[in-house]
């Protein structure tokens, strides 16, 4: 509840309130589910709480500048950017900080994407440890194979970077913004639209369409593309 400034925790069977806690307000809110935690940005400060019990596990103090306060969080970590220059890694156990390193260029975002970490700004600059460069929007989604990059963009073109140096390898327009995951086993690239019927495949090395997979009348996809293994999943609305 935003406007008396309460988290409320209910049972999914009943309703009934399990525990709640009062804050000074709340601007950021990520669920960690396997670890039973909940994050909370409030003020300048970054809340850990137990999920099941409403327990205050950490209280940490940040930089009111701080944007993109928790960027991610992927196993074992939260990936954390202050005032645009300051990249943090935190323990999700605890909040104790794992790394903490001042970045070459302003972030707005990190992507840990096998085991390296991408930063980038929401004007498109992408970054890399020596290297930037930039595309025409804000990133949306960032993939990695094989030595290439590959970046959705809000300017509805998918840009494909060299990893070593980040050069630009080929760019691809589409007629909205999508959503990007990479089936290794084939070299394809496959990207959906939200609300649209078809699925784009790309070859990656060449950025080139080869088929195209499009949905009957009136349905559509319903959320980003997973792959398993040598399998994809898509996600349709019916």
């Amino acid at each position: 509840n935003l406007e008396s400034k309460q988290i409320h925790a209910l049972s999914a069977n009943s309703g009934i309130t399990i525990w709640r806690k009062e804050i000074v307000s709340v601007e950021d809110i990520k669920i960690y589910k396997q670890n039973n935690l909940i994050f909370i940005r409030s003020g300048e400060n970054l809340i850990f709480f137990n999920q099941e019990t409403g327990e205050i596990i950490n209280n940490m103090v940040l930089s009111e500048l701080t944007t993109s306060l928790i960027s991610e969080v992927s196993l074992n970590e939260i990936l954390v950017i202050e005032n645009k220059n300051l990249f943090k890694r935190l323990d999700h156990r605890n909040g104790q900080i794992l790394e903490s390193k001042l970045l070459k260029f302003r972030a707005d975002k990190v992507f840990k994407i096998n085991g390296n970490y991408f930063f980038s700004d929401n004007s498109g600059q992408i970054s890399f440890n020596s290297w930037k460069n930039r595309v025409g929007g804000e990133i949306l989604s960032v993939k990695k194979f094989d030595g290439g990059l590959y970046l959705s963009s809000a300017d509805n073109f998918i840009y494909s970077f060299s990893v070593k140096n980040g050069r630009l390898l080929w760019k691809k327009r589409l007629k909205s913004r999508s959503n990007l995951e990479i089936l290794p086993s084939k070299n394809l690239l496959i990207a959906t639209i939200n609300e649209d019927t078809k699925t784009h495949f790309i070859n990656l090395k060449d950025g080139k369409s080869l088929f195209d997979l499009t949905l009957e009348i009136n349905d559509y996809y319903s959320k980003e593309p997973l792959v398993l293994g040598q399998n994809l999943i898509l996600f349709k609305s019916k």
